[in-house]
């Protein structure tokens, strides 16, 4: 038998046995297509709503961002007052002034929270450093050791060190009383305010003590 007649027995002889393999042939190749076309699809799909996801949750945060103002840095804790009750002539009878801190930037976000649940405390204790203060720590005119006892005592109410500095504003010195009323020099705007008060005050207790004196 020749090489072409068992050519012609291996090879189909029915064209319906033909066009069934073709049929099939591309049956799997269009299901194929369609499977990873699908993959496709639906890994796009994905894509397309995580990124709109993220877009949504930026937009949210931005505008939470705009709304709150930034923390300025520096905190107002009211207004204290000093007084001596040993005052000699020429020492501080009285001083009040605004305080305030600045937190270090790294601790800031914390030490604002701790400041806000122990502000009470953090009051007290500062209170408790001025009727231990002295009247040479405001001959100072940078209250180095003043505000360094106030630092101290701030971190350690706030069990963390946070505070950067402490800034006070507005003094108000008083000398004692028995000094001349000249010698009053409030470190106010107008410096002149209280003059007249004081010096009515000393004339009232010089009055009374002659008063006093004469029964």
């Amino acid at each position: 038998m020749s090489d072409d007649a068992a050519r012609e027995e291996a090879s189909p002889t029915n064209p319906a046995e033909v066009s069934s393999a073709s049929a099939a042939s591309w049956k799997s190749r269009v299901a194929t297509l369609g499977a990873g076309l699908s993959r496709h699809w639906f890994v796009g799909l994905i894509t397309v709503a995580l990124l709109a996801h993220a877009a949504a949750l930026w937009v949210f945060a931005y505008e939470r961002t705009a709304e709150r103002p930034a923390p300025s840095g520096e905190v107002d804790l009211g207004r204290f007052e000093f007084r001596n009750v040993a005052a000699g002539t020429d020492d501080v009878n009285a001083a009040a002034f605004s305080l305030h801190i600045r937190f270090l930037d790294e601790v800031e976000p914390r030490a604002r929270r701790e400041l806000a649940d122990h502000r009470f405390r953090v009051e007290q204790d500062i209170e408790e450093i001025l009727r231990q203060a002295r009247a040479a720590d405001f001959a100072d005119p940078q209250l180095r050791e003043l505000k360094r006892q106030l630092q101290e005592q701030i971190n350690r109410t706030l069990a963390l060190r946070s505070v950067a500095d402490v800034i006070v504003t507005d003094l108000d010195l008083r000398p004692s009383l028995s000094a001349d009323p000249a010698d009053f020099a409030p470190n106010d705007a107008a410096g002149e305010t209280d003059k007249p008060a004081a010096a009515a005050q000393m004339a009232d207790e010089a009055s009374w003590g002659q008063s006093r004196s004469s029964l």
